[in-house]
């Protein structure tokens, strides 16, 4: 049947997980006889057969139609690709000839989200592109200003930004990266300059399904998450223990979890809360931790990097005169150096250099460095957009790396050869609220953004004089 065009008005927020697994789950639909499986994620399948793409396409819109899917008019140009709606919810599916490979057929649950969902900046910005997954907006408002409306507009209505765990945290001084949950949805908010206008940004909002995650209290405004493969969460709440105990057991029911029987007794100041949903269970702890906070967390956090529980484990005082290593504080800088970040929880330093070489960035650092009695480990590598080399002393390393875009090399050292116990230089460049929060080993709040904001200013004021 033909395709038809979606002219629905958008429900009010993302489905919650267990609706958005309740209406398909990808793993489980049917595929020809001859599928050999790719990729199985719980919102994405990817399949190759010897099938023809014209049977493979005419197979998933009769399995699909048969299920109670309508096909609707597809966002992409491209033949092959196919758009169908049930209840609200959208399934991509996607059938190409790869040579030597046969066909692949992709299917990919998109939920029920829709970009028109989200109120955006429409005060600051002007739209330049919108779909139901993704719009772009452009603005001259500075980057600061961006970021605190984002943060604001979304944790407004309702969604919650989040810091990712187990991974690894860099930025650019002229790039944000947020994002945000709720529910099955994730959306992910780019702020960076624009090719065409180096006085605008460019603000690029694109949506992701999300199905491992859990209700939050309403004041955790920003947490620490990842959904994927596994459930890992740290928040923090200004409620009780019981207060959360109560929330979760409402929460977590109202989204089909059942509370499993177990002892709720507290055992130094924790309470733990355990939860079963078909074949998924869910131990969610409760800490009492100081200055009247609780902290919360979910699936296994212990070595997921937290910055919100980190702080305990940091080098002693006791140890830092003893210690091998450099102290970031005096990590030396190429004169021309801009931005520089010190970012204490990765154990980086980060920094821009305009007008430079890689292979003069490289040099630079091998005859610093050599002054300094570290050994250089190995070849360095230099190729035509980035470069790297190792280093040694007493038993601890140091990596520094350079990547060329356009004339700016953007630069880091990272490594345990690096020391944090030495007072850092001032702050050199405006940081995202995240990077902020990071540095400082705080709670995961949006009580201090407007403590943020003002060091911000001040620091975009000193550049100014």
């Amino acid at each position: 049947q033909p395709a038809i065009s979606l002219t629905a008005d958008p429900p009010s927020k993302p489905a919650a997980s267990f609706e958005f697994s309740n209406v398909i789950d990808p793993r489980s639909f049917p595929r020809l006889p001859d599928a050999i499986p790719q990729l199985e994620m719980d919102y994405m399948v990817q399949y190759t057969t010897s099938t023809s793409t014209d049977d493979a396409a005419l197979f998933c819109r009769y399995t699909l139609h048969q299920a109670g899917w309508q096909e609707v008019e597809s966002a992409s140009p491209s033949p092959g690709y196919m758009s169908f709606r049930k209840h609200g919810f959208q399934l991509d599916c996607s059938v190409t000839e790869i040579a030597n490979q046969g066909t692949t057929v992709s299917m990919t649950s998109l939920g029920n989200f829709d970009m028109r969902m989200v109120g955006q900046l429409s005060e600051i910005a002007e739209p330049s592109y919108r779909s139901g997954r993704t719009s772009m907006w452009v603005s001259k408002a500075d980057l600061l200003t961006l970021e605190m409306a984002v943060l604001k507009s979304m944790t407004d209505q309702g969604w919650v930004a989040y810091s990712r765990l187990s991974s690894s945290h860099t930025e650019r001084p002229e790039q944000r990266d947020l994002r945000f949950l709720l529910n099955s949805a994730e959306l992910n908010v780019s702020i960076s300059r624009s090719v065409t206008d180096p006085d605008a940004y460019d603000i690029q909002y694109t949506a992701f399904p999300v199905t491992n995650s859990i209700p939050v209290p309403q004041d955790c405004k920003f947490i620490e998450f990842n959904g994927s493969p596994e459930l890992q969460l740290v928040a923090s709440s200004r409620q009780s223990i019981d207060q959360l105990t109560q929330f979760f057991d409402t929460a977590m029911v109202e989204q089909h979890w059942l509370v499993f029987p177990s002892d709720r007794s507290l055992v130094d100041d924790t309470r733990w809360l355990y939860y079963t949903r078909d074949q998924q269970d869910v131990v969610i702890g409760l800490h009492s931790i100081d200055n009247g906070w609780t902290r919360i967390t979910a699936g296994d956090v212990a070595s997921s990097g937290s910055f919100q529980t980190i702080a305990s484990s940091t080098v002693s005082e006791d140890s830092k005169d003893i210690a091998p290593g450099i102290q970031a504080a005096d990590w030396p800088l190429m004169e021309s150096a801009k931005g520089v970040q010190y970012q204490k929880l990765e154990k980086s330093v980060a920094f821009e250099v305009p007008g430079i070489t890689l292979e003069q960035f490289i040099k630079f650092y091998q005859q610093q460095l050599a002054t300094l009695d570290w050994s250089p480990q190995g070849q360095a590598r230099i190729e035509k957009e980035f470069c790297y080399a190792d280093f040694e002393k007493d038993g601890v390393s140091i990596t520094v790396r350079g990547n060329l875009r356009g004339a700016v090399a953007t630069c880091s050292v990272q490594g345990d050869g690096l020391l944090w116990t030495k007072p850092l230089p001032g702050l050199k460049a405006v940081i995202s609220y995240e990077t902020w929060l990071r540095n400082n080993q705080t709670i995961a709040s949006l009580e201090f953004l407007k403590q943020y904001e003002t060091e911000m200013r001040s620091i975009l004021e000193s550049n100014h004089r």
